[in-house]
């Protein structure tokens, strides 16, 4: 994880190679949580992506692996084009279309079997940017990484035949990338990783330090790109 902030912004890159993390990430989705206190309170949260499972995107695993890897990719990539601003006034999270987006930026790149995220946050809300962390430089603010836990319930209904949704396909691999089914139980049954949490304190810098590795990913890049 790198991390860095300007008088404006913070900005921050995850780069994970673990694919139980990244099934995780895909299926369930993932949030982003700041306290500008820097404690672990879920002040305020950017949830991106919002899941596979979520957004109904469950593809129902047939007998051509090929075919079910490229759908489940084609529904992964349908999963970017949405996310939920969480906090801090509103009560109930706000879904939005990533281009509808101010002042925050987002990227998520896969690379054979590596995931890098990146995020352009405001630190103080403006007129032009509504959602904001509340901190300034010299704080400390709280991150919070999450990936929501199984809902056993909303997996059933998705599997349900004939509501558009099913199984995580099971045992793709066939290209450089693919993440394959999910690991399974002694019965052979799809068997999701536990809930993913954890927070670190970040110093807010009051000197602007260098970018560049930042700007070499392109998230500093005026087009936003998920």
């Amino acid at each position: 994880m790198g991390t860095f902030n300007d008088s404006e912004f913070f900005y921050l890159s995850l780069v994970t190679n673990n694919r139980d993390l990244q099934r995780q990430m895909m299926i369930r989705g993932f949030t982003l949580w700041f306290d500008p206190d820097g404690g672990k309170d879920r002040v305020f949260g950017i949830r991106f992506p919002l899941g596979m499972l979520e957004m109904g995107l469950m593809i129902r695993g047939g007998r051509n692996p090929e075919r079910d890897l490229e759908s489940f990719e084609e529904n992964f990539e349908k999963s970017l084009v949405s996310l939920e601003i969480i906090g801090p006034d509103k009560e109930e999270p706000q879904m939005m279309f990533v281009s509808e987006l101010q002042g925050i930026e987002l990227k998520l790149d896969r690379s054979n079997q590596t995931f890098v995220y990146e995020v352009k946050v405001p630190l103080e809300a403006t007129e032009d940017r509504p959602f904001a962390i509340h901190g300034q430089p010299g704080q400390t603010i709280g991150v919070g990484f999450e990936v929501a836990e199984f809902n056993r319930e909303k997996f059933k209904d998705r599997m349900r035949p004939g509501d558009g949704g099913s199984r995580p396909p099971g045992g793709i691999g066939g290209r450089p990338g693919g993440l394959g089914g999910p690991s399974r139980n002694r019965r052979g049954h799809p068997q999701m990783p536990e809930t993913f949490k954890l927070w670190v304190s970040v110093p807010l810098v009051t000197a602007e330090a260098d970018a560049q590795p930042f700007r070499q990913r392109g998230i500093l890049d005026s087009s936003r790109v998920a």
